[in-house]
């Protein structure tokens, strides 16, 4: 019930740039509500940007329908620079 990932192998955040997602990562924080996902980005890229990109059918429930964002939802994108 809710978002996540197919499997501990892909998810549908696609991420353009020198990154990628580490599906096995995702987190239900709220049911329904507040998820974490992980992004690993390149260590020998000194600069540059990550896209980070829902794929088609990101937000949708079993049957396939869409889910609807509410004008007074957020998405937040925490940077955690760790060595």
């Amino acid at each position: 019930e809710g978002f996540g990932c197919k499997s501990v192998n892909a998810c549908n955040l696609l991420v353009y740039g020198a990154g990628q997602v580490i599906p096995s990562s995702f987190k239900t924080l709220k049911p329904n509500l507040m998820y974490s996902l992980l992004v690993s980005l390149s260590s020998t890229v000194q600069y540059g940007r990550a896209i980070l990109v829902m794929d088609k059918n990101f937000c949708t429930d079993i049957a396939g329908n869409s889910y609807t964002r509410m004008p007074n939802s957020s998405v937040y994108v925490h940077i955690d620079v760790s060595m």
